[in-house]
């Protein structure tokens, strides 16, 4: 369904290492499931500044006006906290996956992250069931 899950395992044949491990499928699957991981983040930052035009309109509906601070104030930390984990997960996300791939193959190139970075992933991976 994915089209290009078949660049990603041209990218994974051309890292002998990976070519040569039992492990190629694997590391396909990660590379997968991170660049999958990597487009919600980015669709997350497009929904949560949607969340922010809304807020406005939270607050005005409430007539209290101690109701109507508190509710500003809930309304804003929640974003905050809603942004700051996107961005800690946008941050961290790329190391985590460089650290799985080493861990599957004992090294990973530069060259071999950057173009795996240039390809888009459209599709949710499907959770594995196991056999």
């Amino acid at each position: 369904m994915e089209t290009n899950l078949s660049e990603l395992k041209e990218i994974f044949e051309d890292f002998p290492t990976a070519k040569q491990s039992e492990y190629l499928y694997s590391g396909i699957r990660e590379a997968y499931v991170f660049k999958s991981r990597i487009r919600q983040l980015r669709d997350s930052d497009f929904l949560l500044s949607a969340d922010q035009w809304k807020g406005p309109f939270e607050i005005e509906a409430i007539s209290n006006l101690i109701e109507r601070e508190l509710k500003a104030r809930q309304i804003k930390d929640r974003l905050d906290e809603d942004m700051n984990r996107i961005l800690l997960d946008k941050a961290d996300a790329p190391e985590r996956f460089k650290q799985r791939m080493v861990r599957l193959y004992g090294d990973f190139p530069k060259p071999i992250f950057q173009r795996l970075m240039s390809i888009d992933i459209f599709t949710e991976p499907r959770e594995l069931i196991r056999p």
